[in-house]
């Protein structure tokens, strides 16, 4: 089963086909927040659009500091 949605703002669960619960809603929700913080960036965007699993290779080695880098303490 593949993923349902965007993987660019999918929790890292979904990326892995694992079962999904309320804390992957939350993740995702918080990308998109991010997303809209830092006006249209997140680090995996950088990676080709055709490769998940490059995303999902940035995504693991992206710590919560490193990518609210810059935004409000809320953030974290």
């Amino acid at each position: 089963m593949g993923i349902t949605g965007t993987p660019r703002y999918c929790s890292l669960n979904a990326h892995l086909s694992m079962e999904q619960s309320r804390r992957d809603d939350m993740e995702s929700i918080g990308n998109i927040l991010i997303y809209f913080a830092k006006d249209g960036d997140l680090p995996w965007m950088r990676a080709e659009e055709e490769s998940m699993k490059e995303q999902l290779r940035i995504k693991e080695n992206t710590g919560v500091e490193s990518l609210c880098e810059g935004l409000p303490i809320c953030f974290f």
